[in-house]
């Protein structure tokens, strides 16, 4: 069987509204920033390429992940909420399926990544599963890229994952890392309490 070209979105314009003024993607857990833990494990993962999709702050953001082999997108419209993003991100992408992962997800590892992109199918939306939930990131075949670049709003692809649920391979992850995203202060006091 022929191996197939998975690429990895990294999902990181967002405004990081509930985490004051600072941009929480620079912000560090266990010694590094969260954006470059995130695009750290991309990068020694399986996916090529990895891109960032860069909107607010972007120049700060950019400066974390300098000597990292990542290509950069920059979203102009990152405001009008994540959707925008992923399209941005998948622009004259040819591969065989994508990854997004979310730039607020500093516990998921290269292994994680891993393991999902070692059990795609072309035929299937690929998504981690912990205890009887649903987690990130997910690897979406090129056959719905199309309704992908249609999304609109904040919710990302979540409808189309809703659409074609019966599409969808759940696939084991023994890790809490796939629900790790870090949204307000107090997530990242409680995560750094916890390293």
């Amino acid at each position: 069987m022929m191996k197939k070209n998975i690429a990895g979105i990294v999902l990181a314009a967002g405004g990081s509204t509930r985490m004051g003024q600072k941009n929480k993607l620079i912000l560090h857990v266990n010694g590094m920033s969260i954006i470059s833990s995130t695009v750290g494990a991309a990068v020694e993962s399986s996916l090529d390429p990895v891109r960032v999709v860069l909107g607010n702050d972007s120049n700060t953001v950019k400066r974390e992940l300098i000597n990292y082999p990542v290509s950069f997108i920059h979203n102009n419209n990152w405001m009008e909420g994540m959707a925008t993003s992923i399209v941005s991100g998948m622009e004259n992408l040819d591969s065989d399926g994508i990854m997004f992962i979310l730039g607020d997800m500093p516990f998921i590892s290269s292994k994680i990544i891993n393991q999902l992109v070692q059990q795609f199918d072309s035929n299937k939306i690929i998504v981690p599963f912990n205890n009887g939930k649903r987690g990130n990131p997910v690897i979406f075949p090129s056959h719905l890229f199309s309704e992908l670049k249609k999304i609109s709003g904040d919710r990302g692809a979540k409808p189309l994952i809703q659409k074609y649920n019966e599409d969808v391979k759940e696939v084991p992850i023994q890790s809490k890392a796939i629900f790790q995203d870090i949204d307000d202060r107090e997530e990242l006091m409680n995560v750094n309490d916890q390293i």
